[in-house]
């Protein structure tokens, strides 16, 4: 099949999925996946990929569609009453989980939205596809290449490092470098950010930033305002914007770039150099002026704390709000996953006591720094009933002394001084 023919498939399909779905409801919705999933023939038109990303969006309008009290009572219950029976249950919680996360928050993960936008072109079917353009190089020097992402020599990527962006997003209209770049860089940013927060608020908690369900908007507003721009001002990246037709190669280059590791990489160098523009400046240094907050991210997260509730981030925390984007997602969804199934191992029938506890022992050096406290954190809320014992229990896993424990989990120990004796 060329790829002319297969896009021509995919299309197709994707509109008779879309209008049969349209008369069911959510468990049938689960059944016709597994049954679209293991379906060989469909290995033709759409990659497993490709197939994750069209049912998310289905069902996510077909939870919209729910009434609200039945949407939190499902979510209460880990959606059981939604599941289909048979099989692949835990997958199915999964990809309920994922579409019911773009409910519950206003940012909601660009490759849906894109492949959600290019699902309504379909349907139409009236206008024609935009022209791809092909960008001019500028007259006059191009500053000297120092990084090998910046020469149109394709290097090797790093194996599957491409297709963490679907085929789909590239049906969306073409974008320019600039909002190509930062539409890229928001969404390898949402992934990490959703795995840590709570999906819904809690009410009478103190949470740390990366747990409260508000904290993603004003991180992504601070990207907005105080990181991408400037990172595009860099000849590095401008650079970079020249020596592709970015409308040709599309997102799928740049989330390449970002995953070849961190040497001669010229996204991660300029990320990496903006966030350490934002320390505090010391006292003592000469011709450089103090900073106004107007020029740092640090009251506008102050101020959002103060309205939802939360703890800040603080200079001091600045490693954690860089390193977001090197995060390994796919092990912190296994480990939320694996967490989640002990704790109710254990709270069952016949559980083992101390199985959480040595579950979190074994994520703990797996996971990147801090990840998993934030997890045990998340865990106490997603229990039917809140265990004040949980998250006491599970800080024994961080270290073998008090004193580990505490410079090992600082947000989790914060989070237990808060809680009832």
């Amino acid at each position: 099949m060329t790829e002319k023919s297969k896009n021509a498939a995919f299309e197709s399909k994707v509109v008779d999925l879309i209008e049969l779905t349209r008369r069911l409801d959510v468990p049938q919705i689960l059944a016709l996946r597994r049954l679209t999933i293991n379906d060989v023939e469909s290995r033709r038109w759409a990659t497993d990929h490709e197939l994750g990303v069209v049912f998310t969006v289905i069902l996510t309008k077909a939870l919209e569609r729910l009434p609200p009290q039945a949407l939190r009572e499902a979510r209460e219950r880990d959606f059981e009453p939604l599941l289909p029976p048979g099989q692949n249950r835990e997958d199915d919680r999964r990809i309920l989980s994922e579409a019911a996360g773009a409910i519950a928050v206003p940012v909601i993960d660009a490759e849906a939205d894109l492949t959600q936008a290019s699902f309504k072109t379909l349907m139409a079917r009236k206008k024609a596809p935009p022209e791809r353009t092909v960008r001019r190089r500028t007259a006059g020097k191009e500053p000297e290449p120092l990084f090998a992402a910046q020469i149109d020599s394709r290097p090797a990527s790093k194996e599957g490092a491409a297709e963490a962006v679907s085929e789909t997003v590239e049906m969306a209209a073409a974008l320019d470098f600039a909002s190509l770049f930062d539409e890229v860089i928001r969404d390898c940013l949402a992934t990490p950010l959703a795995l840590m927060r709570l999906e819904r608020p809690a009410v009478g908690y103190r949470l740390p930033f990366l747990c409260a369900p508000e904290f993603g908007a004003v991180y992504d507003d601070v990207l907005r305002r105080f990181i991408l721009p400037q990172m595009r001002q860099s000849r590095h990246l401008q650079a970079l914007s020249a020596n592709y037709n970015w409308a040709e190669v599309g997102a799928a280059k740049l989330v390449e770039i970002i995953h070849s590791g961190e040497i001669n990489n010229p996204i991660l160098y300029n990320w990496d150099a903006r966030w350490l523009a934002l320390r505090p400046a010391k006292g003592g240094t000469k011709a450089k002026r103090p900073r106004t907050d107007e020029e740092t991210p640090w009251q506008l997260f102050r101020e959002d704390a103060t309205r939802g509730g939360y703890e800040p981030p603080q200079e001091e925390h600045l490693p954690i709000l860089r390193d977001l984007i090197r995060w390994d997602t796919e092990a912190i969804t296994q480990a939320w996953r694996d967490l989640t199934q002990l704790s109710r191992q254990e709270s069952g029938p016949g559980g083992r006591d101390g199985a959480l506890r040595d579950g979190f022992s074994k994520w703990v050096a797996k996971l990147p720094p801090h990840a998993a406290e934030h997890l045990a954190i998340k865990l106490f809320f997603a229990l039917p009933r809140p265990d004040l014992s949980l998250p006491r229990q599970v800080f024994d896993a961080f270290g073998r002394s008090d004193a580990d424990r505490r410079r090992n989990a600082p947000f989790l120990n914060a989070f237990i001084q808060t809680l009832p004796r």
